[in-house]
């Protein structure tokens, strides 16, 4: 039996995992919408290279069942990718998983108006790792040697420096999600800003 190769073992460990959490939600929203919500918000954070067209936005898996009592259940990963501001030797990989369970479709009513949404459960879950872009040394027969010595010694600065920043990225995300969906965040301003309505249609 072939053995399961990890998407970091090129690496040796020489990764840190900057951020992790996972969001559930069980009511009335709509999937397009939280769709087209984290989508916009990764590629205005350069998470996809400026890229609004969905044929090459990185979504490396889409998994749709569909049943007539339980509805659809869908599962869609995203795996994105954004350098350090100024610096092409370290790369923050986030990887994005959904699992959708119970789709069914309904309506909500809005001040007066109705609108097509959709009920069930949803589950996201994001792990954002600081990768080194050294990993060519490797390929080098002398400095394949001096990887690890670096890592663990002289890159702690940087190391910990892009660590931070790409986990407030990445909670930055949780927060985007979570006021979709109108649960407690934590920041003293909402990252959506009022610009994109919420699960109920509100704005």
């Amino acid at each position: 039996m072939a053995e399961i190769s990890h998407l970091y073992d090129k690496y040796n460990g020489n990764y840190l995992e900057c951020a992790f959490f996972t969001v559930k939600f069980r009511d009335v929203f709509s999937m397009q919408r939280l769709y087209e919500l984290l989508h916009e918000w990764l590629v205005e954070e350069e998470w996809a290279g400026h890229v609004r067209d969905d044929a090459t936005f990185p979504e490396t898996f889409y998994l749709k069942r569909e049943d007539q009592v339980s509805g659809i259940e869908q599962w869609i990963h995203w795996r994105l990718k954004k350098y350090a501001e100024g610096s092409e030797n370290w790369r923050a990989d986030m990887l994005v998983q959904f699992h959708i369970l119970n789709l069914k479709d309904t309506e909500v009513l809005h001040q007066g108006q109705k609108y097509k949404a959709n009920s069930g459960e949803v589950e996201i879950k994001c792990w954002v790792n600081l990768v080194p872009e050294f990993i060519k040394w490797r390929e080098n027969f002398i400095l394949k040697h001096f990887i690890d010595v670096f890592w663990k010694r002289f890159l702690w600065k940087d190391r910990e420096r892009w660590k931070n920043d790409f986990m407030r990225e990445g909670y930055r995300f949780q927060e985007a999600i979570k006021g979709y969906f109108k649960l407690v965040t934590f920041l003293p301003e909402s990252e959506l800003q009022g610009f994109y309505p919420k699960k109920d249609f509100t704005t």
